[in-house]
This record gives C-alpha cells, sequence and structure tokens, in this order.
C-alpha cells in the first residue's frame, strides 16, 4: 500500500493525512510527506518544509532559523514564514509503517 502513495499529489497527502486520523493511511501519507521534505510541527501543529534552495539563516545542533512553507490546513493553503525558529524537539519524528509481519490474518 505505502507504494501508491508515492504517485499521489502533495495536496491529496494532507487531504488523507487530515480525513483519516487513526487509520493505516494516515501514517502512509505521513510517511510520504516525511519523504518529500516536509516536517509535523507538534506545537503548531502545522507542516512545514524547508523553502527551496534557501538555507537557514542560523543553524545549531537544537535549532534552525529561516523560511519555511506552513500548510495551513483551515484554509487550505500554503503560508511562507520568513525567520521561524524551528527548534527540533517540536518536530514530530517520522512514523513508522507497518510491516507484513504486524498484519493480523484470521486462519482457519
Amino acid at each position: 500500500q505505502p507504494m501508491h502513495f508515492q504517485k499521489f499529489q502533495t495536496l491529496i497527502l494532507f487531504y488523507i493525512f487530515y480525513s483519516m486520523p487513526k487509520d493505516e493511511a494516515q501514517i502512509c501519507a505521513a510517511n510520504e510527506l516525511y519523504n518529500r521534505g516536509w516536517f509535523y510541527h507538534k506545537e503548531v501543529r502545522q507542516w512545514l518544509t524547508r523553502i527551496p534552495n534557501m538555507e537557514p539563516l542560523i543553524k545549531t545542533p537544537s535549532y534552525e532559523q529561516g523560511s519555511y512553507a506552513f500548510f495551513h490546513q483551515p484554509n487550505w493553503e500554503t503560508v511562507h514564514k520568513d525567520n521561524f525558529v524551528l527548534h527540533y524537539e517540536l518536530v514530530e519524528k517520522r512514523p513508522s509503517l507497518p510491516s507484513a509481519s504486524q498484519i493480523v490474518t484470521s486462519g482457519l
């Protein structure tokens, strides 16, 4: 199933993420968003990504400051924010996809 998610447009992945809470599809969509350079910020509860071809102004072991695009779910749009301080501990870790061994099948 995760292979199909590589074919979806980014907005479709956001739709799946927000419309299918606690579903395996939500985890697969989140994983593909991470593959595309998006990160989920736990405090502001939004997805963000670095602006292409723009390096952070400041980068330390615990945070970076720079320009990011945030996906604003209520308005379904991407908002550009400059000089945003991104503390790494506030970024959600990449979700782990369920493996084939975790899928329970019923036997006769």
